[in-house]
């Protein structure tokens, strides 16, 4: 966890991160798994989109083409994610 927050913190110095609370939010309702052997999180896809839609880099308009094409997504779920943090009325 310590790792992630110094990410985190060095993304919001450069700016990609607005909104501090979605993040917390999309760590509460991660998804634990395993890669290799290690234990780890993994945020929900529907917060994934919301973060990039937030932050709205040109490869992040590609990616969230591709993960509404490519991935399972709870559109009720997302839609009141991006209503809860002012990214839709």
């Amino acid at each position: 966890m310590e790792k992630a927050i110094k990410v985190i913190n060095e993304l919001k110095r450069k700016r990609l991160i607005r909104d501090y609370e979605l993040i917390k939010e999309a760590f509460e309702y991660s998804i634990e798994t395993k890669y290799k052997k290690a234990k780890t999180k993994i945020f929900q896809p529907e917060y994934l989109i919301t973060i990039m839609m937030q932050v709205f880099r040109p490869e992040d308009k590609e990616r969230i083409i591709t993960m509404l094409d490519g991935t399972e997504i709870d559109k009720n779920q997302l839609m009141t994610i991006l209503k809860k943090h002012h990214l839709k009325e």
